[in-house]
């Protein structure tokens, strides 16, 4: 399926993404050639993974324009998607308004990647870093927001692009924040799970061991009678 706008400019209804795209296969944030009904433009794919295991691309024009006027920057507004813009220094140029709802504020231009989420594991800027000299893949890693009022976590997908300024950034933001709500409680059920193994094998153990020594203390009350100054010390053992 396509929207208005990729029929518009396509000026035709293709069946098969080699008919849209001039270079397969698609990499998300290398540029590639859309052929247009008037000819080829230079777009950036922006490739999202859909719940149900098809894919969602975005054509996003070159964003070497900063301006608000250009076409490439409405066309970053316009896609329904989470997206920030990061220079080769690491700081953020631009956010869509997906992102700032996403992020509940605005983000602050010029700011690091780092003032706004926190790496999990290694430090942001340096996967950021990574990634914009090309020592990394494009991967989604889950960081958590920084932000005061409520805890959140994103999954966020930095793709290297280039253009005639140099390489560049464009990252695509998606809340997991009930993933990683649904996979606290998982680590928890299993350790609650494991736990209740333990418990189980010990108690298990332990009933082994009072099954033989009450065993034992009955065969020792058959050898004494209730008059024998042992016995009552045995019934003590036997009911305990």
């Amino acid at each position: 399926s396509m929207n208005a706008a990729m029929r518009e400019v396509l000026g035709r209804r293709p069946t098969a993404l080699a008919d849209v795209f001039g270079d397969t296969p698609l990499v998300p944030g290398q540029r590639g050639r859309l052929m247009a009904a008037d000819g080829q433009i230079e777009v950036i794919p922006v490739i999202v993974p859909a719940a149900d295991g098809r894919r969602e691309i975005y054509a996003v024009p070159g964003l070497a324009e900063p301006p608000a006027a250009s076409v490439a920057a409405r066309a970053f507004e316009a896609l329904p998607v989470a997206l920030l813009h990061i220079g080769a220094d690491g700081c953020l140029l631009a956010a869509n308004l997906h992102a700032q709802r996403l992020l509940v504020h605005a983000p602050a231009t010029g700011a690091p990647l780092s003032a706004l989420v926190e790496g999990l594991g290694r430090p942001v800027n340096d996967w950021a870093m990574d990634t914009l000299a090309g020592r990394m893949p494009n991967r989604s890693e889950v960081v958590r927001a920084r932000r005061k009022d409520a805890e959140q976590f994103l999954q966020v997908t930095l793709s290297r692009i280039t253009d005639a300024t140099g390489p560049s950034l464009l990252a695509v933001l998606h809340d997991a924040t009930e993933l990683k709500t649904m996979e606290r409680q998982f680590v928890q059920s299993q350790k609650m799970q494991a736990i209740g193994e333990l418990a189980g094998g010990v108690a298990h153990d332990f009933n082994n061991l009072l099954t033989s020594i009450s065993g034992h203390c009955d065969l020792l009350m058959l050898r004494h009678d209730p008059g024998d100054p042992d016995y009552a010390d045995l019934v003590q053992i036997n009911q305990n």
